[in-house]
């Protein structure tokens, strides 16, 4: 997988898919032991370096100048999650809990920053696009979260 993304340069992904393969192929126990190990490596010194590099890739310059199309787009991204989780779960669920669980589904972030990279170093978008989905994602990771905890505490976590 790894030399294949280098030949079409998505090292990034292909190291994404390399890792799901290898959990298939090893045993439970040894599986769960190197996932432990690896998580501890990524979660304690690559993701801060990724998104340190991340940040450094974003103009803010951009961000102060179109913040509000950024706001724009965490605002329909997350209705239309919102809309489309209520439109498939709703016959297993209330509409209070189809609600909960499209704007709990409205937050992104790690997946989303990889591919936003990747997206960028290739030339497929623009540094100014860049940053302002970088600015999207950022305040949906903030937002939605306080958005998700304050409809539960009105209400809306509760069975109809």
């Amino acid at each position: 997988f790894v030399t294949v993304g280098e030949a079409g340069s998505i090292e990034a992904l292909s190291a994404i898919l390399a890792g799901l393969s290898l959990r298939i192929f090893m045993h439970e126990y040894v599986r769960e032991s190197v996932v432990e190990d690896v998580r501890a490596v990524a979660y304690g010194f690559f993701a801060p370096l990724f998104y340190l590099w991340v940040g450094l890739g974003t103009d803010v310059g951009v961000l102060l100048t179109y913040g509000g199309v950024a706001v724009v787009i965490t605002v329909f991204t997350t209705i239309v999650k919102i809309i489309a989780t209520v439109m498939v779960s709703r016959r297993m669920l209330s509409l209070r809990e189809a609600l909960l669980g499209g704007f709990g589904l409205s937050v992104r972030f790690s997946t989303s920053l990889v591919i936003l990279k990747m997206l960028l170093d290739n030339g497929v978008i623009s540094q100014k696009l860049f940053s302002v989905l970088v600015g999207s994602t950022v305040l949906s990771t903030i937002l939605v979260p306080f958005a998700f905890a304050e409809l539960i505490r009105a209400g809306y976590g509760r069975r109809s």
